[in-house]
């Protein structure tokens, strides 16, 4: 697995949606958790400060990954820090 990016993780939160097909972007924290792009841009600072500090706190993003065909078959998403259902975004 290749190591994730602040360039990569700034460019899923302004993005928010994958192209092509519209599918949500959501991030993979260090303790495997989901987290979804509004508490990301919201918490900038600590998950750059997690990232280039190697901190395992829960704002080091390990991945990003996106929610593909549909809830009944993927099952719930739903983010740590905000505790929204991904899906609805």
């Amino acid at each position: 697995m290749t190591q994730v990016t602040t360039k990569q993780v700034k460019q899923a939160i302004r993005d928010g949606h994958a192209w092509p097909g519209g599918y949500t972007i959501f991030l993979i924290a260090d303790d495997c958790q989901p987290v979804c792009t509004k508490c990301a841009r919201q918490e900038w600072k600590n998950i750059c400060d997690s990232m280039y500090k190697d901190i395992k706190d829960g704002w080091n993003i390990i991945g990003i990954d996106t929610l593909q065909g549909d809830k009944e078959h993927e099952g719930d998403c739903t983010c740590a820090h905000c505790n929204i259902d991904i899906w609805t975004i």
